[in-house]
């Protein structure tokens, strides 16, 4: 009884944390470049040093040309040593030049981690025609050190919820049924 009981906790939780993936950019390398001309992009080790300027700082060097009908978030992996104060955003082209962002705080990277925020809402954004994506700053002006490792854009699965409701379900049926038997 309790390994099963055990069995329906961990399958929940497992089930709670799968997301469904679109893989944007898995190492930026050289498939980034920069117009910046205040920080130096660095495509062997996907870094970023200098200055932030404003404006787009990265962007894509061939079209993605992904379908990411029903995505709302952008999950970025990143290891910052020197953050500038300010903000930047990650965003999504489409082929007809309309854009989606996702928001992110240079210090939130510090010392590595990876985080996810929810695509603005653009009711003109075309996902069935992602075609590019770029990074932009805020322009602070401040000094920045960063290696960036991966953007994902993901989104929970409707399985995922079902799978995670059946699981409550039958921990609250086991307590219901464990109650009884011990009267």
């Amino acid at each position: 009884m309790k390994i099963t009981k055990i069995g329906v906790i961990l399958a929940s939780l497992v089930a709670f944390t799968s997301l469904s993936k679109a893989q944007l950019v898995t190492n930026f390398g050289a498939s980034a470049t920069t117009n910046a001309t205040t920080w130096v992009y660095t495509p062997a080790t996907s870094s970023l040093s200098g200055t932030e300027a404003s404006g787009d700082l990265l962007f894509n060097t061939n079209p993605i040309l992904l379908n990411l009908t029903g995505f709302s978030e952008i999950r970025i992996t990143a290891n910052v040593t020197t953050a500038p104060g300010s903000g930047f955003n990650f965003a999504l082209q489409d082929g007809q030049g309309d854009e989606v962002q996702a928001a992110f705080s240079w210090a939130s990277f510090i010392g590595g981690a990876t985080i996810t925020s929810a695509l603005s809402t653009n009711v003109l954004f075309n996902y069935a025609d992602v075609q590019g994506w770029n990074l932009v700053g805020g322009g602070s002006g401040a000094g920045i050190a960063a290696t960036l490792t991966s953007a994902t854009a993901v989104i929970p699965e409707p399985s995922t919820y079902a799978l995670l409701a059946l699981g409550l379900g039958s921990l609250v049926f086991f307590r219901m049924r464990s109650k009884r038997s011990s009267v």
